[in-house]
Formats: structure tokens, C-alpha cells, sequence
């Protein structure tokens, strides 16, 4: 049984929807054990039939129900725990990458202020552990932690109107792929030709939260 207690607050926000988060701010060293857990007590909870869907955020866990008067019974899992998730585990992504000039128009700017050459960048960024936090903004777009501390960087301060499909871009301390043509403001280094989001696949996003992802440059990965 998976057991968790007052460390997180449940908030109701409508008659439907309810917002878990954790009652305290959370150490860097224990973000990731944090983050898994709301994305495993997800998991968890699609099982019940009064949960329509539950889905994980920044640190948060947002809940659909499909009747009303479900405080309490969330209330009740969490104190008595909740039997282990059917989910699958995490897999694993390796994901090549053409970095710079027409793919990676930003890899230029992103050296400049990081103070070093294009291809420490490529390094640093290849050299990445990620997983998925979780997955937002559009369907498909995952919020990849482990982003090496040299390559933080605030968004862009004019968004782009259009950002490619498959643009490898990062933001702050995330990386991120775009599965879609969008207006955009992260710095894009590269491109990749993975299909990230498909309706007809199941599930018909890649890379589910909790996944890890690894990128390598596409010539080395040939």
C-alpha cells in the first residue's frame, strides 16, 4: 500500500475539481521523489470510477471527478493509502537531435549568454539527465527536469509567433520538445523529427510524466 499523509493539502475547487499540492515548499534535493509521487498517486486514482481524470502539475495534482462530493472520499484514500498503480513503468527516450543554424536558430544567443562556445552547449545539453515532470502548455509538451545548471535561462522577452514542430528548446531550468507548430518563447537549439503527440497512438503523447529522456546529437547517434 502507498500511504500519504498530511504532507499535502487537498484544495476544492469547484463542485468537480480538486487540487492536491504538497503542504510545504519543496527541497531541490527532493523534487524528482516528490514529483513521482503525485504522478504515481495519478495513477492511482484512475482506477477509482468517481475520478475522471487526474493530472499531474508543478508540484500539484489536479482532479476531475465525475460526481460531486468527492472530497471526502479523496480524503479517505489518502488516509487509509491506496493500492499500486497498474500504470506502466516509466520508459526510458533517447532522442537525436540536429543542433544550430536552421535547427537550432537560438544555440548562437543561448552561447553568448552562457559565456562559452556552440558546442559546449551541445555538450552540456547532451550530457542531461531529464525525465518529465509533467506535460502542459499543449498536448504533448513535457516539462523535462535535469537541464544542467549553466544552461538556465529566462524565456525569451518577445515570444516568437511561430515555433516548428520537433524544436528542441529550453527555458529557466526545463528542457522541452515542441509537438506542434505554436507561438513560442523558449530558446530553440535544435530539431528532432520524433513525433512527439499522435491522436491515433496509445497513449498519443511520447513521453508521459515520469519518463526519462536522453538526448544525443544526431550525428553521433547515426
Amino acid at each position: 500500500m502507498e500511504r500519504f499523509d498530511d504532507s499535502l493539502t487537498i484544495e476544492q475547487l469547484s463542485e468537480l475539481h480538486l487540487l492536491i499540492r504538497w503542504a510545504q515548499p519543496v527541497a531541490a534535493a527532493h523534487l524528482r521523489r516528490c514529483q513521482l509521487g503525485l504522478i504515481t498517486l495519478a495513477d492511482a486514482l484512475r482506477a477509482f470510477p468517481w475520478v475522471a481524470e487526474a493530472v499531474p502539475g508543478d508540484l500539484t495534482l489536479a482532479i476531475e471527478c465525475t460526481v460531486p462530493g468527492c472530497l471526502h472520499r479523496l480524503q479517505r484514500c489518502l488516509a487509509v493509502g491506496l493500492p499500486p498503480s497498474s500504470a506502466h513503468a516509466p520508459r526510458q527516450h533517447t532522442i537525436a537531435v540536429r543542433y544550430g543554424g536552421e535547427f537550432g536558430p537560438d544555440l548562437g544567443w543561448v552561447a553568448k549568454q552562457c559565456g562559452c562556445d556552440e558546442q559546449t552547449v551541445i555538450r552540456r545539453h547532451t550530457q542531461g539527465k531529464y525525465w518529465a515532470a509533467f506535460v502542459g502548455f499543449q498536448p504533448g509538451f513535457a516539462y523535462l527536469e535535469g537541464l544542467p545548471p549553466e544552461l538556465h535561462l529566462p524565456r525569451r522577452a518577445t515570444p516568437r509567433l511561430r515555433v516548428e514542430p520537433g524544436s528542441v528548446a529550453l527555458a529557466s531550468h526545463y528542457g522541452a520538445i515542441y509537438p506542434a507548430a505554436s507561438p513560442g518563447g523558449w530558446h530553440i537549439i535544435g530539431h528532432t523529427d520524433l513525433a512527439l503527440f499522435s491522436p491515433s497512438r496509445t497513449p498519443p503523447a511520447l513521453i508521459q510524466p515520469g519518463d526519462e529522456v536522453q538526448f544525443v546529437e544526431e550525428s553521433r547517434h547515426d
